[in-house]
């Protein structure tokens, strides 16, 4: 194929670029700190809402867990 002279390429420079962008600069920044805030509230809220030892969660009483009759049954 024969290329006119206004259709070929000039490879005898290389383009410069502008960079990365602010915004994707801020994305990373903001992201990074959400990732560690995240992290942190993790880390420092496990302990709470826990109870132990785990049968003091339980709502029935220890000897109804294994009688079924009614009187065992909370009364509304």
């Amino acid at each position: 194929m024969i290329l006119h002279e206004s259709e070929r390429l000039d490879f005898s420079r290389v383009p410069e670029s502008t960079g990365i962008p602010k915004r994707v600069y801020w994305i990373l920044v903001v992201g990074l700190i959400g990732i560690f805030m995240m992290g942190y509230l993790s880390a420092t809220m496990a302990g709470f809402g826990h109870m132990w030892p785990a049968n003091a969660t339980m709502r029935s009483a220890p000897t109804c867990s294994s009688d079924t009759s009614l009187k065992c049954m909370p009364k509304k």
